[in-house]
This record gives C-alpha cells, structure tokens and sequence, in this order.
C-alpha cells in the first residue's frame, strides 16, 4: 500500500511539474543532427558542453555560459544559424527601451534583459522579461525604444 501510495504520489508530482513548464527535456550529444552541431560549432569553438534542447518550433537550442555570460543559440534541424540571445545587466540596456517598458509594463518588475541577434540582419534588439505576479510577458525592443514584438503566458 505504501509503495502504491508513494508510486502515485510521484506521479502526480511529475505531472504537475511537467504542466507547469518546469521540466526541461535536455537531450543528448547523439540526438543532436551532425549539421546543427557542426553549426554550433562554427560559431562557438570554445564551448564544449551546451544543454540542448528540440524547442516547439522543432529548432534545436543550445544553452551555456561563456565568458561568466549566460546565453542561448537556435539552429534550425537543416544547420541554419538563426538567432543568439545573451543575457546582460539592466543597465546595459538603452535607456529609450528601459523608458518604454516603464510605460507600457508600468506594472511589471522586470526580472531579466537580453539582447537578440537573428539571422538576415545586423541588427541587435533587446528582448525584456516582465512580470506583474499574474502574467509573465516577453517583449521585444529596438534600440530607439520601439516595442516590436511581445507575448504573454499567464502565471499557474
């Protein structure tokens, strides 16, 4: 009775964890395909174990630390370079962008800063992480302060 009980009990905890996005399915080396690798690669020679993950879009994301600094590259399955987002401190975000978030997200704290690079342009955006305890929203930036993309995910 009490394995049964502990069995469900874990069950159950998996469950809601894997409902609430907390679990993250890193996969290994050799479920990486050859041509995303060599891309990785490519772009960072001194990087030698990166946490992958296949993303929703079916793209391929590589995380890891390089430098002390906490970033996050996104091939596509066919080895295309598509974008690389870096973690950077508040203050290194332009203040027009930190103006229009205190405007629009006047609500929301913000609990992470990045810039984004993408394949087809030169040009660095900066992607912002907000929160106001009931949704978490991604919002995208140009340097001038334009809010060029953002979505939201409600709070479980």
């Amino acid at each position: 009775m009490t394995r049964t009980c502990a069995t469900a009990l874990l069950a159950l905890a998996l469950l809601f964890l894997a409902a609430c996005g907390v679990q993250k399915a890193s996969l290994s080396l050799g479920q990486i395909p050859a041509v995303v690798q060599h891309t990785f690669h490519q772009k960072f020679p001194s990087v030698a174990n990166p946490d992958w993950s296949l993303k929703s879009d079916k793209n391929y994301e590589a995380e890891f630390t390089q430098n002390q600094v906490e970033m996050a590259v996104k091939i596509d399955p066919a080895g295309k370079w598509l974008e690389t987002e870096t973690t950077i401190p508040l203050s290194a975000v332009p203040q027009p962008v930190q103006n229009t978030a205190a405007i629009q997200f006047k609500d929301y704290k913000i609990i992470e800063t990045q810039t984004l690079l993408r394949a087809g342009t030169e040009v660095l955006t900066y992607e912002l992480h907000l929160d106001n305890g009931k949704q978490t929203v991604k919002a995208e930036f140009s340097a001038a302060g334009a809010i060029l993309a953002q979505s939201a995910k409600p709070k479980p």
